[in-house]
Parts: C-alpha cells; sequence; structure tokens
C-alpha cells in the first residue's frame, strides 16, 4: 500500500470536497482518500482495468478501519473494459462523470443510501441494459443516462422530486419510461415523460416506434432536448395551449416530416428547437393567422391547414378529431 499526500485547491460546486493534506492510499487496483469527515472515498481506478470489479466497504490504515462513504467524480471514467461493478452499501455519494464511457459496463448497483444520480453518471456506458432506481432517490441530473444506447426502459420511483434535461439524450433502446404512480411531481402517459400537472413534456423516449403524436391539450411547454433524435416520428401535433418550445427539442429528428399547432399565436422558439430536421418539414397552423406566422417559420415552409381539403388550402378551423383524419 502507498501513502502519499495532496495539498487541494478549492473544489469546484457540487464536487466531493478535498481537504489540505488528504491521505491518499494506493490498494491494488484502487486509490482512494481522506474525506473532511474522516471517512475514505474511491479517487481513481486504472483505466486499463478488466473484468468484474468489488469495491470495498473499509480500507485499513495505520491499525484503523475507515468507511468508504463516497466515490469522486470521474473516477471509474472511460474504464472501457469493466463489465461489473459492486458499490458497497456504505456509499453515500457518487460523483459526476462517475461511470462516465464505461462502454463494456453492464451490471451496476446503486446503494441504498445514495439520493442523487449526479451530472453525467453513466453517461455512454453503452452495454448497461438495465438499472434499479431504488426508492430514495432524489434528483436525477443532467445527462445521467446519456447514450446508455441499449437501455430499453427505465422506472423512476416516489421519491423523485427533481429531473434535469438530457437524461436520456440518444438512449436508442429506450422505448418508455415509467414513474411510480405515488410519485407526486412526476407521471407519464404512454411511456412518455410529463410534469406531474402534465403542463411540462420533459422526455420522449428515442426508441419509441410511434410515427404520430399528438401532444395532450393540457401542455404548454416542451423541454429542451425532449424529442431530441427521436428516429421513428414523423408528424407532430401540438395543442392549443401550447407557449414555449425550448432549446434544441426537436433537434436531429430526421424523419419529422409534418408539424400541426392548435394555436393562433406561434410559440415562443428556444435556439436550434428544429436543428437539422429534413429540409422538406412543413408547419401547419390555423388558417387566418397568417399575419402571425408568415409563409416562413424558422426556416420551414408554414401553411394553413384544413381537416378536409388537401394540406395547405385555407379554409374554416376544424376540430382536432377532423385533423387526425389526415393520418389515417
Amino acid at each position: 500500500m502507498n501513502i502519499s499526500r495532496l495539498r487541494a485547491a478549492k473544489p469546484p460546486p457540487d464536487r466531493i470536497p478535498m481537504i489540505e493534506n488528504a491521505i491518499i492510499l494506493t490498494t491494488n487496483p484502487l486509490k482512494f482518500n481522506t474525506m473532511p469527515d474522516g471517512s475514505f472515498c474511491v479517487a481513481f481506478c486504472p483505466r486499463n482495468l478488466k473484468g468484474e470489479l468489488v469495491i470495498p466497504s473499509t480500507v485499513e490504515f495505520q491499525g484503523k478501519t475507515y468507511t468508504i462513504t463516497a466515490i469522486r467524480e470521474q473516477s471509474f471514467r472511460d474504464c472501457t473494459e469493466l463489465t461489473s461493478i459492486t458499490i458497497p452499501e456504505t456509499i453515500t455519494h457518487i460523483g459526476n462523470y462517475a461511470f462516465h464511457g464505461c462502454t463494456s459496463l453492464k451490471k451496476i448497483n446503486l446503494p441504498p443510501m445514495l439520493t442523487k444520480i449526479s451530472d453525467w453518471m453513466f453517461s455512454c456506458c453503452k452495454s448497461l441494459t438495465e438499472i434499479s432506481l431504488h426508492s430514495g432517490i432524489i434528483e436525477i441530473c443532467e445527462g445521467a443516462f446519456s447514450e446508455c444506447t441499449k437501455l430499453s426502459s427505465i422506472k423512476i420511483p416516489e421519491t423523485v422530486t427533481r429531473i434535469e434535461d438530457k437524461c436520456f439524450y440518444l438512449c436508442d433502446s429506450l422505448e418508455s419510461i415509467t414513474v411510480d404512480e405515488y410519485n407526486t411531481h412526476y407521471r407519464t402517459l404512454n411511456g412518455v415523460l410529463f410534469n406531474y400537472k402534465t403542463t411540462l413534456l420533459h422526455s420522449y423516449p428515442t426508441a419509441k416506434k410511434d410515427s404520430v403524436y399528438t401532444i395532450p391539450e393540457s401542455i404548454t411547454e416542451i423541454a429542451s432536448w425532449a424529442f431530441r433524435g427521436c428516429e421513428y416520428i414523423s408528424k407532430v401535433i401540438f395543442p392549443a395551449k401550447l407557449q414555449k418550445i425550448r432549446e434544441q427539442a426537436f433537434e436531429n429528428c430526421l424523419s419529422l416530416k409534418d408539424v400541426y399547432f392548435q394555436c393562433d399565436e406561434p410559440p415562443s422558439v428556444g435556439l436550434q428547437a428544429f436543428y437539422n430536421c429534413p429540409i422538406n418539414l412543413k408547419i401547419f397552423y390555423p388558417e387566418g393567422n397568417e399575419d402571425l406566422w408568415g409563409t416562413l417559420w424558422h426556416g420551414y415552409k408554414a401553411l394553413t391547414w384544413n381537416p378536409d381539403l388537401p394540406q395547405g388550402t385555407p379554409t374554416r378551423r376544424g376540430p382536432l378529431e377532423q385533423i387526425l383524419k389526415i393520418f389515417k
């Protein structure tokens, strides 16, 4: 066992703090260092480590036993040949990017006292097919599961109160998201994630195979990256109450052909909301509002819609049930 000391600068916000003259232990194959409370955290894993790894719950130092309570940010980043990691129940915090780029990782457990899935914690874990989020998880941070390309489903426990943007970006196999029925902050409808009041559409699963999607009438806002990279969706119908589409919401929706708005006034649109969608994408809006929408809307051809006549023919506005006839 090698022992060294590290003099640390002030840590960035939301990172595991390091202390002055922290003790660093090297025990094959991991490195650990001391925490302010006297416990130890995992500080580093060799990038060439292969196969299965069991993280110990304690380490020995100068005849004393110390508990392992945390995993530092980026500790296992780009450990591309690890296939399984067993985390001890003593762990209460895991830092940002902790397992980012563990492309062969197929199995990992979350310790029961963990309350937060940190920023980009499992991003680019391209072999991870499932993960169990236990009751007690409160927050799922930005990009937590992005590019987990084999993750096909995920269930949000009742204790989660905050889910940040980009959590499920480019999860190419994700077909549905479910939320525990007792969660009072989020809900899902047909596998799509919303806030509990169903006013915000948070995430549409990338691999959901429906080609036509009608957004619930209560929705006023579409979250950033909500549909980004959804390959199957070709037609979307927005509700009359829609007020805002955030940045990059529909970026890289390469099959998207027609977008139908029921609102008379155009919603506010964030940066690159429809970036890299097909150049022949058509925007349809209710007849009689040409002065508000014009003939081009964010670079795409804008037309009035009608359920009974050819698309683009101005006439009176029809109910949603009639609009849907054009998709049959």
